[in-house]
This record gives structure tokens, sequence and C-alpha cells, in this order.
């Protein structure tokens, strides 16, 4: 039977990259360390799905009911928190968890939505971290770049998948796009960062959007 699901490769690479745009604007170690407990869960969400998939249900309902639980034990360690710090959190982690479970995926024909509005809330979290805990410039790019490639990758491993199906040798292909997909998103954070430093337009939040905003498209053209 041909494989139907999103490639693997990508999809895993597409998490951890949302993984790393909380990270980069998480503000405090309570913060952090919850991420590490929900990182272990959405893993377990995300191959207890996979399982099922594969007609191993009962061991992958195992996994994803632990999954769930581990997300639900960060949830409760942020619960300690500032309120700063759990509206920074919440709309990231329940992105993962939304892309992950596109990515796994939980139902299928709607794994694009599911990359689209999973992004987006991980998004929500780094723009919320700029407003509320006043994060520094560089994490705010760092995670706004790392938001866009997680979306991209995740784009990556559907469409990949659509032309190419789940059987072949696709790994080498997610790799250097994944690859390239960093580089760039890299590339154009540096350079917002030169702009904003060296005040080159004399209006270095313009400078930032522009750059920001070429981090997108160049992003958008690696996908197409």
């Amino acid at each position: 039977m041909t494989d139907r699901n999103p490639l693997a490769v990508s999809s895993v690479a597409s998490v951890l990259a949302g993984l790393l745009a909380i990270w980069f604007v998480a503000t405090s170690s309570l913060q952090r360390n919850a991420l590490l407990v929900a990182a272990l869960g959405l893993a377990g969400v995300g191959i207890g799905i996979r399982l099922a998939r594969y007609d191993h249900r009962l061991v992958g309902a195992i996994l994803g009911a632990g999954g769930l639980g581990g997300l639900a034990v960060a949830f409760s360690r942020l619960g300690r928190g500032s309120l700063a710090q759990q509206l920074e959190f919440y709309p990231g982690v329940i992105g993962l968890l939304v892309l992950t479970a596109g990515l796994a995926p939980v139902y299928r024909k709607y794994e694009r939505p599911y990359v689209t509005v999973g992004t987006a809330l991980v998004f929500v979290s780094v723009v919320t971290a700029g407003v509320v805990q006043s994060a520094t410039i560089w994490n705010l790019l760092a995670g706004g770049v790392a938001t866009v490639v997680a979306w991209d990758l995740g784009e990556q491993a559907i469409n990949l998948r659509n032309h190419v199906g789940g059987d072949a040798r696709t790994w080498p292909v997610e790799l250097t796009h994944a690859s390239a997909a960093a580089a760039v998103g890299g590339g154009a954070m540096f350079l917002a960062i030169f702009v904003e430093n060296a005040n080159v337009t004399g209006v270095p939040l313009a400078g930032l959007g522009v750059m920001l905003g070429a981090a997108v498209v160049l992003t958008t053209a690696l996908y197409n």
C-alpha cells in the first residue's frame, strides 16, 4: 500500500523549527523547561498517530495518550508562571500540537489547513513575546524566521508527498530543502540586524519589515 502520509523528515523538521521559534522568545527557565516537556509530549502524539495509521492502533493510542499527558504537564507547570509568560507560551504550544496533528496526520486531506493554523499560532507567541515580554530584536527575528521555516517545511512534507509519493527515497531532497530554508531565513535575519544597527535607511523598522518580508518571499519561493 502506498504511503500517503506527509513525508517524515520534513514533518519532523517542521515541528522542530516551530519548537525553536518558541524557544528563541522564551524569557524564563520555567518556560524553557515546560517547552522541553511539551516537546516530549508532541513526539508521543506524532508517533502515536503515525503508528495508528500503520495498524498499530493500541500502541499508537497509548503513545498518543501519553503525549497528551505530557502536554498537560507542561501547561500545568506554566500555570505557576506570570500571565505574560502564559500568554507567550500557550498559543505556540497549541499551535505545535495542531501542526503535529496535521503532519502525522490525524485527518488526511486536511494537512495543509492544520499546518497553516499551527504555524500561525506559533507566530502569535512570537509577536506576543515582543509585546508583553519585551524580547530582544534578535530573539524576535529568530523566532519569526523559525516560524516561516516551520511553515515552509510543513508544506514541503505535503507537496513532495503529493508529487512523488511517500514510498520514494526523498530524504536527501528533504534535508537539502530544510538546509536551504534555514540558510535563507538566517541570511534574511542577519541582514535585518545589519539594517537596524547601521541605520542604513534612516527608518530601521521599515528595513526590518523589508527583510522579514524577504524571508517570507524567499522561503515561499523555495517551497514552490
